[in-house]
């Protein structure tokens, strides 16, 4: 756990976001020290992070509370998006089972063996 020595939620959320970015990652990257059995990166090397920030604590106040409200719109949009996944998900297993039918279509199904439909199947993974 990272506090700031001022312990001012706006400079911690300041932290947070700053550790979120490529540039963040990229300085991380670049002290790494180790190898596949144990990685060494000392608080000295973290502690050297070079961070900018606004002279006046209104902009700070205003950039973490900018930052934290679009986090804020981000885990709303995550739950709609995965709330959104599910109902499809249930759709697809009502509609491709046949339990469901769209309007207008009726009749009974065709059963056909995948290799009557595709020539080939490629696996991604």
């Amino acid at each position: 756990m990272i506090r700031s020595k001022n312990r001012k939620s706006h400079i911690q959320q300041l932290l947070l976001n700053q550790f979120k970015t490529k540039r963040y990652l990229t300085f991380i990257e670049k002290i790494f020290r180790g190898n596949a059995n144990q990685a060494s990166i000392t608080l000295q090397d973290l502690f050297s992070f070079p961070l900018a920030l606004p002279p006046k604590e209104s902009e700070q106040r205003a950039i973490a509370e900018a930052l934290g409200e679009v986090d804020a719109l981000i885990g709303a949009l995550d739950q709609l998006i995965a709330k959104k996944r599910n109902m499809k998900q249930a759709a697809m297993q009502q509609l491709l089972t046949g339990k469901q039918r769209l309007p207008g279509f009726n009749g009974d199904w065709e059963v056909k063996r995948l290799g009557d439909l595709c020539q080939s199947i490629t696996l991604f993974g």
